[in-house]
């Protein structure tokens, strides 16, 4: 279930949709505010892995009440390996589907950026408790494959669609993303 952020008071368990590597928040407090003339709301939030973060009111910010998680191996590798459902949703535009999938770039293959790929895509805290490092970056390395295979795919739509748009869009992508769009081999 998910609710907007009007709706969104202390206690509550939230994701914010922007930053889903800092895992499931707990919202500790909201306080009505003005910001460039506009009453807003500053939700202040303790992340599962990103610590206290304060967060201006968003849509991108959500109540969440996730069930549990298969915890198999199986089930935990087929999420990691499979696209996030906003990046295929035909019924979204276009535009907004090619440019989070160039934001996907921003995770890698090594260090800290894989284990917050990890967080993102399984929802858990710490993925390493469930899975060795290695099943991890392998399965890295099949989501990147269908990474640039989905980027590639939208970009030739998007150049057909709105050359103008696609450059602007693709300009602002990660320079892997680019890489890709580019034509070059970035799979390491």
């Amino acid at each position: 279930m998910h609710s907007s952020v009007a709706e969104v008071k202390k206690g509550d368990r939230v994701r914010l949709s922007t930053r889903p590597e800092w895992g499931h928040g707990e919202v500790l407090s909201v306080i009505s505010t003005i910001i460039d003339s506009e009453p807003t709301r500053k939700v202040r939030i303790r992340f599962a892995r990103a610590g206290v973060r304060e967060v201006i009111d968003s849509p991108a910010l959500a109540a969440t009440e996730d069930g549990p998680i298969n915890l198999q191996p199986a089930a935990l590798i087929a999420r990691m390996v499979a696209l996030p459902e906003h990046l295929l949703d035909a019924l979204r535009p276009l535009a907004n589907r090619f440019q989070d999938t160039g934001a996907m770039f921003r995770f890698n293959g090594s260090g800290g950026s894989l284990i917050d790929w990890a967080a993102t895509q399984t929802g858990l805290v710490d993925p390493l408790s469930e899975l060795p490092r290695h099943e991890i970056e392998s399965a890295f390395v099949q989501f990147r494959r269908a990474l640039e295979d989905h980027l590639r795919n939208l970009g030739r739509s998007m150049k057909q669609e709105n050359e103008a748009e696609f450059r602007r869009i693709a300009l602002k992508m990660p320079n892997d993303a680019q890489d890709v769009l580019r034509g070059r081999n970035v799979r390491r």
